[in-house]
This record gives structure tokens, C-alpha cells and sequence, in this order.
């Protein structure tokens, strides 16, 4: 009986953990990162205090955009005007 209570458990944790994570991989790719940098969320300090609020940061000023591009999205910008 114990051992039904301990699975359920360690689901929830999973489901807890990687809930965010999958959520700002996905925001990523908007802002410039890429989508496993995501899994940046998961480092105990850096992730929630430094990476999760950097990347809302870059979606709420998406449209006043003033970071750098990665040099794939520069390839891929002239290709869309072209």
C-alpha cells in the first residue's frame, strides 16, 4: 500500500518539475533560445530565479524587441523577406 502512495508521489513531483520547463522551452523558441534551453529551468538556483524570469521578460517585450538574433534566425529572417 505504501508503494502506491510512493509512485503516485514521484509522479506528481515529475509532473511539478517538468511543468515549467516544458512551458519555457517552449516560450524559448520565441525570445532567441532555443527550445532545450528549457531544461535550463531544472539548474536548483539559476533556473528559477535567473533563467525563468529572463525569459518572461523577453516575451512580455517581445514586440520591443532589442536582443541580438541567433545566427540561425538571421538565415532564416532573410529567407522570409526574400
Amino acid at each position: 500500500m505504501t508503494q502506491r502512495g510512493y509512485a503516485v508521489g514521484d509522479l506528481v513531483g515529475l509532473v511539478v518539475s517538468w511543468t515549467p520547463a516544458i512551458i519555457l522551452g517552449a516560450l524559448a523558441r520565441l525570445v532567441s533560445y532555443r527550445a532545450r534551453d528549457g531544461l535550463m529551468y531544472l539548474i536548483p538556483v539559476y533556473g528559477p530565479f535567473i533563467f525563468a524570469p529572463t525569459i518572461l521578460w523577453r516575451v512580455a517585450y517581445l514586440p520591443r524587441r532589442d536582443w541580438q538574433p541567433r545566427p540561425d534566425e538571421i538565415d532564416m529572417a532573410i529567407r522570409e523577406v526574400v
